[in-house]
């Protein structure tokens, strides 16, 4: 038999498809990679180096513990101007960004006979010209554009009605209210604020004022992790279920009002770590106890299908779930490179999903 010349063969296409573990490497064609350590594909779908890290601020501060600080948190407030502000939460404190500086530098803020913090991982959002701040057995926190106080420092503050110590873990500032959920003594109701006014959530007499949505009466034995707006719609992410509502601007009398009704319930997949949601889009994504998730909604029927992003990584996903401070977990979209960013900052590890195909 006659040999053959060799034929060059064009892998023009390969690592296209990504990342997997999952399956064996002799079985895998040339457009997945095995190994994906600091790529990124380009506008084109085509593998290139990641872009270099550069250090865009000063030590927090000046002292012998400034480098054992971890930031934890990051949030823009945006003011009736336009204009942002960013702080970061780290250690006990909030911390301003000075973006006049090069590099920037970060100013401890002052919480005039404010509680101590405990941690710095809040949730930040903004609400009504206002910015608001949760974690997990703290105070939230208030910033009106020039004073940070406790939200129980605020003039005319009034917590949920029947709440001893209202600490949510999480924070919404939607459909003209501020929502907050996950509190240590009902870690499975919702509860949310007077219009258009984030620090009054007790219920008045009248039917104004704030008011609450029990879940144990959508689920059973689950506790609310992270919430999001979504379509117009309010959806709660539990560990083990989500809920989603329609028509939450009309919400003043909770459940009997008719246009604030209850429209589905997923069972079975929730939501595991509070800071892993993101919009991207027409979708959300998030980290759920079996992989990452999207909550897409279809066009042809009013449902919202669950798809598992992460099947071919799903073993690993899974491992560093076990061993990952899940609180410390944080998820980021990246508008400009089309890219979900999701990080196990414990486990020094960042998965990088490509959505530009999506």
């Amino acid at each position: 038999m006659a040999a053959k010349p060799l034929q060059p063969l064009v892998l023009d296409s390969i690592g296209i498809y990504g990342l997997n573990r999952q399956s064996s490497p002799a079985s895998l064609p040339p457009q997945y990679l095995t190994t994906a350590n600091n790529i990124m594909l380009d506008e084109k779908g085509r593998l290139t180096t990641r872009q270099g890290i550069k250090q865009v601020t000063n030590l927090i501060s000046s002292s012998a513990t400034s480098n054992t600080l971890i930031v934890k948190s990051l949030g823009e407030y945006k003011n009736a101007a336009g204009a942002t502000t960013i702080f970061a939460g780290a250690g006990a404190n909030i911390y301003k960004m000075d973006t006049s500086t090069a590099p920037y530098t970060l100013a401890a803020q002052s919480f005039s006979g404010g509680t101590t913090k405990t941690d710095g991982n809040w949730q930040f959002t903004n609400f009504n010209n206002n910015f608001y701040g949760a974690q997990q057995a703290n105070k939230p926190v208030n910033f009106n554009g020039t004073t940070w106080l406790d939200l129980e420092d605020v003039s005319g503050y009034s917590k949920p009605n029947g709440v001893t110590t209202f600490t949510p873990s999480c924070l919404l500032g939607d459909f003209g209210r501020l929502w907050a959920a996950d509190i240590g003594e009902t870690r499975d109701v919702v509860y949310y604020s007077d219009l258009l006014i984030g620090h009054v959530f007790a219920t008045a007499g009248d039917g104004t004022g704030g008011g609450f949505l029990d879940l144990k009466k959508v689920w059973s034995g689950d506790v609310i992790t992270a919430m999001a707006s979504f379509m117009g719609k309010l959806v709660i992410f539990g560990k083990n279920n989500i809920v989603i509502f329609q028509g939450p601007w009309d919400v003043s009398t909770a459940i009997s009002q008719s246009s604030f009704t209850l429209q589905e319930v997923i069972e079975g997949v929730g939501c595991i770590a509070r800071d892993s949601v993101q919009l991207i889009g027409d979708d959300i994504v998030f980290l759920s106890a079996s992989g990452v998730r999207s909550l897409g909604r279809t066009i042809q029927q009013d449902t919202m299908p669950l798809t598992d992003l992460s099947l071919a990584i799903k073993d690993e996903i899974r491992t560093n779930i076990l061993t990952t401070n899940l609180s410390a977990v944080k998820g980021q979209y990246d508008l400009s490179t089309g890219s979900y960013i999701l990080g196990f900052p414990d486990r020094n590890i960042v998965y990088i999903f490509d959505f530009k195909a999506y």
